[in-house]
């Protein structure tokens, strides 16, 4: 089973955007506007996080294990993702696969056509 993982969202109402409102410019640091409507789903947030933790544990293996990248800033998220590709690729221990001398005659003798 993958790690626990705890996640943290910020609810962003689309009546705080830079619309000149003057309830928006009361409180800078405020980031849900109770007045758009969506209590509802500030009030459903923590079943959705539970059930959004359960479907990444469930599915998450140790052959395709999940990732959760924050998307709140790319710089840190592409760095990220980066370091998970850079361990996975070091983790295959790439090789150069075991030849016959049979097979590399073949292999020279092909070279040869291509140099020409």
């Amino acid at each position: 089973m993958a790690p626990r993982t705890t996640h943290q969202f910020a609810i962003a109402c689309p009546c705080s955007s830079a619309t000149g409102s003057e309830n928006n410019k009361v409180n800078p640091h405020q980031q849900f506007n109770p007045q758009c409507g969506q209590l509802s789903a500030a009030r459903n947030r923590l079943n959705y996080l539970k059930a959004y933790e359960e479907c990444l544990s469930a599915t998450s293996t140790h052959h395709a294990p999940w990732h959760v990248v924050p998307a709140d800033d790319k710089d840190d998220a592409r760095l990220i993702v980066s370091q998970i590709v850079l361990d996975a690729l070091r983790g295959l221990n790439p090789s150069y696969p075991a030849t016959t001398q049979k097979h590399r005659a073949e292999l020279k003798l092909i070279r040869k056509v291509l140099v020409k």
